[in-house]
């Protein structure tokens, strides 16, 4: 079994555990045939597609097959004859001996959707706001992360979360004192106001507090 995880590598694979056990409860694994051959325990990857979406594991067909690759780089699920990594295609696959070696203890669907899910980002939309108006950008789909801005447009962003997360990080530029006070204020009202668990780095808030 797979022990509760210290490292963010360690949290990762616990996830990715726990992701791939919730997958396996919904999937329509049984004995199967190809080539001739008879395989136990298989899923079909075509099939697979449709579950990791209705599990949120991905929003399409391509973040899925991404997915499922990302699975089987962990040594999670396999080919039955070890010839092609996960495609969206009609082949079978199984979950290795080491993702069974490194299940975690579930008595529950329930628990297992609660481990699976626990560390999955709320999805959100960029804000623009050019200090007269605020609008969601065109053409503008719901993300995860936000990985760098155009300083030169001289507009304003924020964001606006498609649900409430349970959790969240703020980070603030380094060596800014009026930010620190901003990001405490916020982190104050984000846990007293809507009840999210917020971290901040240990150095703001020793400094801070």
């Amino acid at each position: 079994t797979m022990a509760q995880p210290k490292s963010p590598a360690d949290r990762e694979a616990y996830l990715l555990q726990s992701q791939a056990q919730l997958l396996e409860h919904h999937l329509d694994i049984q004995t199967r045939q190809s080539d001739g051959h008879s395989f136990s325990h298989c899923f079909i990857g075509h099939d697979a597609i449709a579950v990791i979406q209705k599990l949120k594991f991905a929003n399409s067909d391509q973040e899925a097959v991404a997915y499922g690759n990302q699975l089987y780089a962990a040594n999670l699920i396999e080919h039955v004859s070890q010839e092609h990594s996960f495609k969206n295609e009609d082949l079978l696959y199984q979950f290795t001996q080491h993702y069974h070696t490194h299940k975690i203890e579930s008595s529950s669907s329930s628990q297992l959707t609660h481990h699976a899910t626990a560390s999955q980002r709320t999805p959100f939309y960029l804000i623009e706001s050019d200090h007269e108006t605020c609008s969601v950008p065109n053409n503008s789909d719901a993300i995860t992360q936000i990985s760098a801005f155009d300083s030169l447009t001289k507009l304003e962003y924020g964001i606006k979360w498609t649900q409430s997360p349970k959790t969240c990080v703020l980070i603030k530029k380094r060596n800014d004192k009026y930010l620190s006070h901003v990001l405490l204020e916020m982190a104050t009202w984000l846990r007293q106001q809507k009840n999210i668990t917020v971290y901040i780095e240990s150095a703001v808030r020793e400094k801070e507090s």
